[in-house]
């Protein structure tokens, strides 16, 4: 997974389409909802999102990835299906705005006191901190690049390359090099705030020598990685912080 390069700005309305066919509408969705249940991949969907249906199964067929896919299977997937994750800290579903599939895991509580409000782990995030890292319990990767971790308008990217880095040194895990936040964000959000464009610039990493602040509407990229086995992986993952009136990724970005 790569860093997003965006620019611009978006508006939220709040006046109701103009729909040409109205009742046309609401009879497709009475018809969806009505219709769901039963259908195989709706209802695995609704019943542990991505993770509910990836993990063991790409096990079996030797694709999971493992160790930076050096290995295709992991020899405690037991310990990272859903089931694990539903018997430790999963709370519930939740769903996208109109959404009747509700795919959307909830986590909460457990020995690193996860908050529901952040949401909870899909495959992406059980794949690449469970079989990718050969971790094999479900509460770090729920924990891992939740928002727990970031306090917008707070939490700066250093605080957060550290956090990082500390996390692995908690685990016993030797990093290959110190993690790499770089963020990015729309122009007309970079002039409410001190930083200079230098802060937002991705082609000349590593940007730890530019400390910023975190803040909601920011993409942050983390670029990092772990020496395990006589091998080093090359793990990237990015995130979006949601605005205030904001319940999920903007179309434009997903």
């Amino acid at each position: 997974m790569g860093a997003v390069r965006t620019s611009g700005a978006r508006s939220r309305g709040k006046l109701e389409l103009d729909l040409h066919d109205k009742e046309k509408i609401k009879e497709l969705g009475s018809f969806f909802a009505c219709n769901r249940k039963g259908h195989p991949v709706c209802d695995v969907l609704s019943y542990g999102g991505t993770w509910g249906w990836d993990m063991e199964d790409m096990d079996t067929d030797g694709v999971l990835p493992t160790r930076n896919f050096h290995g295709g299977s992991f020899d405690r997937i037991e310990d990272v299906t859903f089931e694990k994750l539903k018997d430790a800290v999963f709370s519930g579903q939740y769903t996208c705005y109109a959404c009747r599939v509700r795919c959307k895991p909830v986590c909460q509580g457990g020995k690193y006191a996860i908050d529901a409000a952040y949401g909870g782990p899909q495959y992406e995030t059980a794949g690449g901190f469970g079989p990718n890292l050969q971790i094999s319990d479900v509460e770090v990767i729920a924990e891992a690049f939740s928002n727990r971790a970031v306090i917008p308008d707070v939490t700066t990217t250093d605080e957060l390359n550290w956090w990082i880095r500390q996390r692995y040194r908690d685990l016993g895990l030797l990093t290959s090099d110190h993690p790499t936040i770089t963020l990015q964000r729309c122009r007309m959000e970079r002039i409410k705030y001190p930083e200079s464009d230098e802060h937002f610039r991705i082609d000349i990493p590593p940007r730890n020598g530019y400390n910023s602040i975190i803040r909601r509407g920011d993409i942050i990229a983390c670029d990092t990685g772990i020496d395990y086995l006589g091998l080093g992986t090359d793990t990237q993952q990015v995130a979006f912080v949601l605005k205030e009136a904001e319940s999920a990724v903007p179309e434009g970005l997903r």
